[in-house]
């Protein structure tokens, strides 16, 4: 059952793999121990999402650093974020045009 929800990842170092390994079948384990105690049996996946939305809220509010917004210079990576989604220009003779545009033969 710990492997429907494949966790594995080819960079991932192996103590990231054997304790993801050892989450998963503890979150198995006590989904099998829930289920026996409700004499129901719930899919997997709607016992595992409101279990890391707990884990989440939880670690939000024991967390000791508030994370602050960056009030300095935005690195490369954000700045480069900002542009997706604007159309690719497409250099001419004279002026650039976005792709759209030029597509469309419009000035």
């Amino acid at each position: 059952m710990a492997n429907v929800y494949g966790l594995d990842q080819k960079s991932c170092k192996w103590c990231k793999k054997v304790f993801f390994r050892l989450l998963m079948s503890a979150v198995v384990n006590s989904w099998i121990a829930c289920c026996e105690l409700k004499h129901r049996k719930t899919p997997l996946l709607y016992f595992i999402v409101p279990l890391a939305e707990a884990l989440i809220a939880s670690g939000k509010l024991n967390a000791q650093y508030q994370r602050r917004r960056g009030t300095g210079r935005p690195s490369k990576t954000s700045r480069s974020l900002l542009n997706v989604g604007d159309p690719l220009s497409v250099t001419t003779k004279t002026r650039q045009r976005c792709r759209k545009c030029t597509q469309q033969k419009k000035e």
